[in-house]
């Protein structure tokens, strides 16, 4: 039986996405106990699986380290990478892309201010 603190942690860790078998290896509980607990809520493998996917999207997007994510997960990087492309067509390009058009539009609002600022004797 689960202590209504690592209930709390099982749930976490299936909104991350962690697979039943990393969260019983972290939280050092049986693999038996996470998996009755998972399907005691409702929650089935391809809700974890796309809570792992939405996470690593959005971590990426945030700019982490695909390293370190791929370690948090005891996966390879190549694998996260494969996955996103072959699940969601999710292109490490196009968010390479995305965050340095943000820069430069960062890069941009800032010189306008600039010069908004000159331009009303500000500076």
């Amino acid at each position: 039986m689960l202590t209504n603190d690592q209930r709390t942690l099982v749930n976490e860790g299936f909104k991350l996405g962690l697979h039943d078998t990393l969260i019983a290896k972290r939280l050092s509980l049986s693999l038996h106990e996470v998996y009755k607990f998972r399907r005691k809520q409702k929650i089935s493998s391809k809700d974890v699986l796309e809570n792992r996917l939405n996470t690593w999207a959005r971590m990426i997007k945030e700019g982490n380290d695909l390293a370190l994510l791929a370690e948090m997960y005891e996966v390879k990087p190549t694998s996260i990478q494969q996955m996103l492309w072959r699940e969601r067509a999710f292109s490490f390009r196009e968010v390479k892309r995305e965050s340095m058009m943000a820069v430069s539009i960062t890069k941009q609002a800032r010189n306008i201010k600039k010069s908004s600022f000159k331009l009303l004797g500000l500076q």
